[in-house]
């Protein structure tokens, strides 16, 4: 969350991406850890295009203004959600704020 909707995107874009990425790494292992390997080495080899930041922000996150949030939050509990768990703590923790 934050004042406008470009300030929210900015200060959540590399947090999102990267645990996007490790999502979409995780999912090649069939067996065994992810421990030993490198990410550089999957970004390098990777098959799957990462989801488009439009994408990200409409079906996969809650971020923006203040509003934004409260407008999405309630969408979905008028679509039936009963229950949220999310967090701010690795935008926050990503990007100092």
């Amino acid at each position: 969350m934050a004042e406008t909707e470009e300030q929210a995107r900015e200060n959540t874009q590399c947090p999102l991406n990267w645990v996007l990425d490790i999502l979409q790494c995780r999912r090649t292992f069939d067996r065994g850890s992810e421990v030993h390997e490198h990410l550089e080495d999957w970004w390098r080899d990777r098959t799957d295009l990462p989801m488009s930041d439009d994408y990200l922000y409409d079906k996969r996150a809650i971020i923006g203004t203040a509003e934004q949030c409260l407008a999405k939050i309630l969408e979905l509990k008028n679509a039936g959600i009963e229950f949220l768990g999310a967090t701010s703590l690795l935008a926050a923790w990503m990007t100092g704020r």
